[in-house]
């Protein structure tokens, strides 16, 4: 009965007459676009109601508005006729949808004299349109005007970064930011009075201020620009228009007398601040001229911060208390007024020269903060790539140009200049004592060298040979790098240079005074004392003994007896990095020996470090081989070892090959006001890996056990097999991680991509210009996130035909190696390389010696490490094949497009030129300057 009712129904319906309704577009209404409507044979029709299909919209840009660069240049195309049109199709859709048309900048519209202390008042807002004022709803005497900003489109300005930050309760170094609520954004202001009203102005709330590593007064207020965001956009009216941006910075530089135009309302000369709106021309003036004529006060302002010029003219119209923020703006040949500067630092009172924050600086990270596509467009149209060739240095004549891949790597010296940031010697004595840092000193130089040594057997060359004092250096090194710092080129060293005594620059190193210092550590350790500077001795210890020794060796202030042991190895350090102008004849200054960030490029690091490892393993050599029962686990036995590549079904071989990354080398390498350079770095490379290891419990309760790997060549550079006293050198460590082993036999997996000396791609190269605190705990723990090698480095190349290796593989006991943490270590996304780096705030995560088991020598009975394995270790063979091709990194694609898009940098026998781009490209790994970011929202 129910169906039958149903199929009724549903006939009837199906003869029921039908109901329709008329199909219209939706109505057409714009902010940036007029539209004309037209209805059959061109009859206009209104745009704001519901169009019927076939009405034709045509639109343009409503003015003060134009088309995107996009836009306009496919209207110039065949196919791109009818982009200015669209037609109302029959299912009520417009098509094609009409475009968005850009706000016009940095034009005037009016006709003003233009001309702070000593300028001349503004006739109307029409002069000066993107100015914007920054007033504080909170001052002590009613809502204030406070600094200036300059608008760069419809719902950004940009400012000081000082303007909007308050000191941290507490200091009066440290800031931070305000609220964004307490401030208000006025443009088309003319008077500087809140209470007047000017008949151009638009008000709006601020609401959100964006820094990027702003430094405040601890830090000589470094980076001192601020991106503000109005809580709406403003209309665009002749008194109010955006100033230009050079986002594809294709714009030239500011040349000495260069003269730009700044706004604001400060004082007239020995008056109070002025009432109206002032202007004032000012030139640029280079750093080199600016150092010589400003007072002492600000040189530090300048001298130290490469994101500063300075603009202005002694004795005369320069800026006041109330400009900060103001832009300084330059006009293009194409009449266009571009904003280059940002008011920061002046000293009024002095009718000095002001510093401004350069805008150049801050480009791309304003672009991207922006989130506008056409301002993204343009900030990456022009970033094609500069391809820096491997033999970029040297040719291949240089033998030690074959490892030059793994000196010369960008995240291996980034994560070298991270750790002695972090793990400064010249802190105070309880930072030098944190998590055994004088032990981690000489572990994390020794796997260098000991990496180092494995590329060497690779590529067919010795092992590194000690440095000896009084013998030349036979290597030579010309690095192609500019010191920022010193605004010089960092000098190379000729083959077979002689290290001599140094005397220049209050320097006083004596070769004789290196020796003696290395003597008496030698008679130290031999005796196991050191002699304590205040009498008595102090014992070298198992436990302590290598944290003793490396406080001696590096000298800092928990050396026992600084004046008798001297500072051997930074000394050391220094007198290399002047061994080509010792007396400082010919005003040479350092070479990159002399800087953390640069040293591991030059072949001699790896010599000295190995002079200076010589010492650890006399000591090493002085304690008894450790005994079986140190070694093993009870109860705990491996029982397989495996290792497997990613997408490949043969077990036990590893893959590796060079690969391309395109880089933004002037986010924390180099911080002078230049555009961006992008290159296209070839490094070595990986297939991703996993572990898979069988290990067996055979007690009836669950263990925690705690997995060490590493990795050693079977051969030696004369192709013989290693024996284990030397072959122990040789092991990298590779990971380090505890375990959960329930009875019986447990398969245990780990990811190459989990280890525990390396950190991510994007940490090492990451974005500098985001999320830097401005200071304090949390910026030291910011510098720490980027220690770590480079996972790219993870494994050594290996070699065409397969280089073999030894994978080494020991489980030890847990509980007893575990470590407790303070409540402040960090546990969270930077805690990952703690093998090399530690961990932040807290204790060296491992019990045991670092290096452990192969920091000492073995027992006499062990000639070969299978004749060193007690039953919670294993070996495995593996091979390392290395392809000798170039492949491009997957995130290339989406920055740079085709690799057709590179322009491809000269080998080093043709670098000459002086162009923006190549002479930025030298500066590429300059990086003795702290890495700045932040985005403090």
């Amino acid at each position: 009965m129910d169906l039958l009712v149903s199929l009724t129904v549903a006939v009837a319906a199906a003869f029921l007459p039908l109901h329709c309704e008329a199909v219209h577009c939706p109505p057409l209404s714009f902010r940036t676009v007029d539209v004309e409507c037209r209805w059959v044979m061109g009859r206009p029709v209104p745009c704001d109601v519901p169009a019927t299909p076939g009405t034709r919209a045509a639109f343009s840009c409503k003015p003060l508005y134009r088309l995107p660069e996009t836009v306009a240049h496919r209207l110039t195309q065949p196919d791109g006729a009818a982009m200015d049109q669209s037609l109302c199709r029959e299912d009520g859709s417009w098509a094609p949808m009409p475009f968005t048309c850009v706000p016009e900048c940095g034009r005037v519209v009016g006709n003003g004299e233009t001309l702070v202390v000593g300028g001349k008042a503004v006739n109307s807002p029409v002069e000066f349109p993107w100015h914007v004022a920054v007033y504080d709803r909170l001052y002590r005497t009613g809502i204030s005007q406070v600094c200036g900003g300059t608008l760069i489109t419809t719902k950004f300005f940009v400012s000081a970064a000082h303007c909007f930050a308050a000191p941290s309760p507490g200091t009066s170094k440290d800031v931070r930011l305000r609220p964004a609520k307490e401030f208000a954004a006025v443009v088309g202001k003319l008077h500087r009075d809140w209470a007047v009203v000017d008949s151009e102005a638009q008000t709006r709330d601020v609401q959100q201020v964006h820094v990027n590593g702003y430094g405040g007064p601890r830090l000589n207020h470094v980076r001192d620009l601020a991106l503000v965001e109005m809580a709406s956009a403003v209309d665009l009216t002749a008194a109010t228009l955006p100033a230009c941006v050079d986002w594809g910075m294709e714009g030239r530089r500011l040349r000495d007398g260069d003269v730009g135009s700044v706004v604001g309302w400060g004082g007239l000369w020995k008056a109070p601040a002025s009432s109206l709106l002032q202007s004032a021309s000012l030139p640029f003036v280079s750093k080199q001229r600016c150092l010589q004529m400003i007072p002492s006060q600000l040189v530090q302002y300048v001298l130290l911060n490469d994101d500063r010029f300075c603009a202005g003219i002694i004795n005369s119209t320069t800026v006041a208390h109330g400009d900060s923020g103001g832009g300084l703006t330059f006009q293009s040949p194409d009449r266009k007024w571009y904003l280059h500067g940002v008011v920061s630092v002046g000293m009024p009172d002095m009718r000095t020269l002001t510093a401004f924050t350069n805008v150049t600086s801050f480009v791309q990270w304003m672009a991207d903060k922006i989130q506008d596509e056409e301002i993204r467009s343009a900030a990456t149209e022009h970033q094609v790539p500069l391809e820096i060739p491997r033999e970029y240095t040297a040719s291949d004549l240089e033998e030690e140009q074959k490892v030059a891949y793994f000196r010369e790597d960008v995240g291996l010296n980034l994560h070298h200049l991270h750790w002695h940031m972090h793990y400064s010697n010249l802190g105070p004595r309880q930072a030098l004592a944190k998590g055994r840092r004088a032990e981690l000193l000489f572990y994390m130089h020794a796997q260098l060298v000991a990496r180092y040594n494995g590329e060497r057997l690779n590529n067919g060359l010795p092992r590194v040979k000690r440095l000896e004092l009084r013998e030349p250096i036979k290597e030579g090194y010309y690095p192609k790098l500019d010191s920022l710092v010193s605004s010089r080129v960092w000098p190379g060293r000729p083959p077979h240079t002689r290290l001599q005594d140094l005397n220049r620059d209050g320097l006083k190193i004596n070769i004789e005074d290196l020796e003696l210092w290395s003597s008496r550590i030698y008679d130290a350790i031999s005796a196991g004392v050191v002699q304590k500077a205040s009498g008595g001795t102090v014992n070298f210890t198992e436990e302590g003994g290598a944290e003793l020794l490396g406080n001696i060796v590096e000298s800092s202030m928990l050396s026992p007896n600084l004046r008798y042991y001297g500072e051997l190895m930074n000394q050391g350090h220094i007198l290399i990095s002047l061994a080509h102008d010792p007396d400082g004849r010919y005003l040479e200054s350092f070479g990159v020996m002399g800087d953390a960030g640069t040293a591991i490029r030059d072949p001699v690091f790896y010599r000295w470090h190995a002079y200076i490892q010589d010492f650890m393993r006399k000591y090493k050599a002085s304690l008894p081989s450790y005994t079986e029962q140190q070694l093993a686990f009870p109860d705990v036995s491996v029982r397989g070892v495996d290792v497997q590549s990613d997408g490949s079904p043969r077990p036990n071989v590893l893959f590796t090959h060079w690969q391309a990354s395109d880089l933004e080398l002037s986010r924390g390498f180099d911080f002078s006001p230049r555009p961006p350079i992008f290159a296209r770095l070839t490094h070595l490379q990986h297939q991703p890996f996993s572990y898979i290891l069988q290990v067996e419990n055979k007690s009836k309760k669950r263990k925690e056990g705690f997995v060490r790997i590493f990795l050693a060549p079977k051969f030696d550079e004369n192709g013989e097999p290693m024996a284990f006293d030397d072959q122990r050198h040789f092991m990298i460590e590779m990971d380090k991680f505890p375990a959960t082993l329930a009875p019986g036999v447990n398969v245990v997996r780990r990811h190459s991509w989990q280890s525990t000396l390396t950190i991510p791609f994007e940490r090492t190269f990451r974005n500098l210009d985001a999320n830097r605190p401005a200071a304090g705990h949390a910026l030291d723990e910011f510098t720490f996130c980027g220690c770590g090698l480079p996972q790219h480095m993870l494994l050594p190349r290996g070699s065409p035909q397969g280089a073999q290796y030894h994978l080494f593989v020991m489980v030890t006991d847990y509980t007893k190696d575990q470590v407790q943490q303070p409540a402040q270590g960090s546990q969270g996304a930077c805690a990952k390389a703690t093998s090399l780096c530690g961990v932040f705030g807290g204790n060296y995560p491992d019990r045991r010696p670092m290096g452990f088991p192969f920091d000492r020598p073995p027992a006499p009975r062990v000639t070969t490490l299978r004749s060193f394995l007690t039953p919670n270790m294993l070996v495995q063979s593996v091979v390392v094949r290395f392809k000798d091709s170039v492949l491009a990194a997957p995130r290339n694609t989406t920055v740079f497009g085709t690799k057709d898009n590179v322009n491809k940098l000269p080998s080093v026998q043709n670098v000459s030129g002086d162009g923006p781009k190549r002479q930025a490209l030298r500066r590429m790994i300059q990086m003795s300057s702290p890495d700045a970011e932040d985005d403090e929202d």
